[in-house]
């Protein structure tokens, strides 16, 4: 039978191993248990592979900022990301679309 991990002691001793780490442009990704706990889980709880996984993580989301990345699809063309271009996402319409018919009377 596996040892169930003390979640909330591997997430305070990451965060302590982590404190100097800071991403001004999401402070909340660094303030959140729930990150450090998916980063745990990720590397079946070993604490250092942990911390070296998410010191690389805050290296590039400082170096690349992927939060201030604007799409321009979606700015030009508003629905550029929807399944039916110009048409909003719904069931009937994802219906049609698997069943072949891609176009799609209004």
């Amino acid at each position: 039978m596996s040892k169930t991990p003390d979640v909330s002691a591997l997430v305070q001793s990451l965060r302590q191993a982590t404190k100097d780490l800071s991403l001004p442009d999401e402070p909340d990704i660094l303030e959140n248990d729930e990150t450090y706990i998916r980063f745990l889980k990720s590397r079946n709880w070993d604490l250092d592979a942990t911390e070296k996984m998410l010191r690389k993580s805050v290296t590039w989301r400082t170096e690349f900022r992927p939060s201030t990345i604007q799409c321009t699809a979606c700015s030009s063309y508003p629905g550029a990301h929807t399944l039916v271009p110009k048409h909003p996402m719904c069931p009937r319409r994802a219906a049609q679309y698997e069943h072949g018919s891609t176009s799609v009377s209004t």
